[in-house]
């Protein structure tokens, strides 16, 4: 019975990869709980030290950076929490993703199993993560008495395109971190250049008309379909497109490279 759930059908779709991630889904919920589990063995509050490090990180950053860049202290550290929210999701995904082809080696070569799998597990556990920090900022949105809006409805959809976007992202970049081991290095190295260059701790605004430095970093518009609806806002036109675009781009780039992957990944291990 087990064998039959693991085993990736044999279809000449190149589409089979998604069905599998449905048909699976009881081993990457079970994989990703278990990693969670593991990862705050024997601690006394468990997986709350994630919140309780976003809440340092808040604190910490808001203080400083509200005096230096001479914004208001409510409005900003609602901006900032906001975006570390999202930017912890993001980016621990993305790291995370580009290795989960080798660490789960021993998987793939016990039993033949979809690649999917193994991103599926990746973006779950981040999203139990993502809703331990989400106690932090419902704590910070309830202090600085921002309004209940409709717009707020939208999280769910701007979470549910992000947690696509990123696992189309780690289905292309687990196979080939896999097969060329110097990749796992450079996304490491951008994603902590990108920290920087994307809107988190600074406010476009601030940059006068430099608006191509925010519009043209993908970071941005994944930030902003969850920091946009918890400040009260739906996010901007051109991030709902920049959003399609990267949704449809990483779908095609995801079956290429699993088509491409399926049988060759185990020679890379």
């Amino acid at each position: 019975m087990t064998q039959s759930i693991v085993t990736p059908k044999r279809s000449a779709s190149i589409f089979s990869e998604l069905t599998n991630v449905i048909n699976t889904w009881p081993i990457w919920f079970l994989m990703g709980n278990q990693d969670i589990k593991l990862r705050y063995k024997r601690s006394i509050i468990g997986p709350f030290w994630i919140s309780l490090t976003l809440a340092a990180w808040i604190a910490g950053i808001s203080i400083l950076y509200a005096q230096i860049l001479k914004q208001p202290f409510l409005d900003y550290l609602v901006f900032l929490s906001c975006g570390l929210l999202a930017w912890n999701m993001i980016s621990a995904v993305i790291s995370e993703g580009s290795v989960s082809v080798i660490d789960n080696s021993s998987h793939l070569m016990s039993a033949p199993m979809p690649l999917s799998i193994f991103a599926a597990r990746v973006v779950y556990r981040n999203i139990i993560v993502f809703f331990h920090n989400m106690l932090v900022v419902v704590c910070v949105l309830i202090y600085a008495k921002v309004h209940i809006t409709w717009a707020m409805l939208f999280l769910p959809v701007g979470l549910l395109i992000n947690c696509l976007i990123l696992f189309f992202f780690i289905s292309v970049s687990g196979p080939l971190c896999a097969r060329f081991r110097d990749l796992q290095q450079i996304i490491s190295n951008l994603l902590q250049v990108s920290f920087f260059l994307t809107p988190i701790i600074w406010q476009t605004g601030q940059i006068g008309g430099r608006t191509l430095v925010t519009h043209a970093n993908p970071f941005y518009h994944m930030i902003e379909l969850i920091r946009a609806p918890l400040m009260g806002y739906i996010p901007s036109t051109d991030t709902l497109i920049a959003s399609g675009v990267m949704l449809i781009g990483g779908l095609i780039a995801a079956l290429i490279v699993w088509r491409y992957s399926r049988k060759r990944v185990i020679f890379w291990l």
